[in-house]
This record gives C-alpha cells, structure tokens and sequence, in this order.
C-alpha cells in the first residue's frame, strides 16, 4: 500500500472540460481518448472527422485570494484533507463544429498574465470559407 495524494493540492491552475455526447461517443468508438488510440490511427491514416454537431466549453481555473472574490466567477475546491481552496474563472473556450474549420472562441479575464507567444490571436487568419448563394459565390 502507498498514501494516495490529493492531486488537487498541487494543482495551482485547474481545466474544467466538458464536450457534448456527439464528440465524446466520436472519441471513445475510436479509442482516442488515449495515446495508443490516437498512434494507431496516425498508422493506419485514419482520418479524423468529428461530427458536425460536436461541441466543447474549456474553463481555466486559477487560485485567488478571499481579496480577489469580487473580481471572479468563483469556484471553492475541498481538498482530500477536509481544506477549502479558492479558484477564479480565468478563461472560458467554447468550440463547435458548426463550421468546416471549427469555429473557436475564448473569453479570458483582464487580468489574465500576458504568457510569452502569446499574442498569436492578432496573426490574421488563414481560413478560406467559402459562402454560396442561389444568385452567386461570395
């Protein structure tokens, strides 16, 4: 027997991810909820197509202080030792497969550190969609 640690109590940032039953069924059918599921379908090119109705929201947790209450969308996390500890909402991801190229969108709080390479989001986009129409193609 070895003590079982609370992986809470070192987790300074927490990700909160849920997915609707349409992309979880996609991943778990095809074992690609782990790293062997994933090789074998890069062995056997498999392509990787999620359905149309797929959707996920991502939170980003991060500890604050009682201080910073105000500024947060709050969680309280009870660790394995019967402690409490305080998360603030730092960013919130919402994905759809609505588009062919996905369509992704964070909302992240002001006050989020700015983490180096991080300014990607500026880099104009590079996705070609095209809109059709009964009169022409726009």
């Amino acid at each position: 027997m070895v003590p079982v640690e609370d992986p809470l109590a070192s987790a300074a940032r927490l990700t909160e991810i849920h997915m609707n039953r349409p992309g979880y069924e996609y991943i778990r059918t095809r074992g690609l909820y782990n790293t062997e599921g994933q090789l074998r379908a890069l062995d056997d090119h498999t392509a990787i197509e999620f359905p149309v109705d797929t959707k996920e929201v991502k939170a980003k947790w991060q500890i604050i202080t009682e201080t910073e209450r105000s500024r947060y969308h709050t969680l309280t996390v009870k660790l394995a030792d019967g402690t409490e500890r305080l998360y603030g909402l730092t960013a919130l991801h919402v994905v759809t497969k609505d588009l062919p190229t996905w369509f992704w969108a964070t909302f992240e709080h002001i006050d989020n550190p700015q983490l180096p390479g991080s300014d990607g989001w500026q880099a104009p986009s590079r996705d070609h969609i095209r809109m059709w129409s009964k009169e022409h193609r726009v």
